[in-house]
């Protein structure tokens, strides 16, 4: 399921705001996404400051569904993000940059 940028899917969307280091985002997800109940496997290319993580991971919980892991190709260590995330059962990043 696409989480996206706002006005960027055509039906009825979720919304959640969220700080980034350098200002303000905002994310997209639809209404009907996930079904109540469904465990959902988050999957983005690089884990930094955690913000967009965990709006992606306030937006399924939204639809009902849970968080079940997060994936990353790459992390970047310095700026901890893995730390706003840590409540949930699994974190892996493939690498450090």
């Amino acid at each position: 399921m696409p989480i996206r940028k706002p006005s960027r899917l055509p039906f009825k969307t979720h919304r959640v705001d969220y700080a980034l280091e350098y200002g303000a985002g905002s994310l997209e997800v639809h209404q009907d996404a996930a079904a109540p109940g469904q465990r959902v496997v988050i999957i983005d290319d690089v884990l930094a400051t955690g913000g967009t993580a965990m709006a992606s991971a306030e937006l399924i919980e939204l639809t009902g569904a849970t968080v079940a892991a997060f994936g990353f190709l790459a992390s970047i260590d310095g700026l901890d993000g893995a730390s706003l995330i840590a409540e949930y059962e699994s974190v892996v990043a493939l690498g450090a940059l």
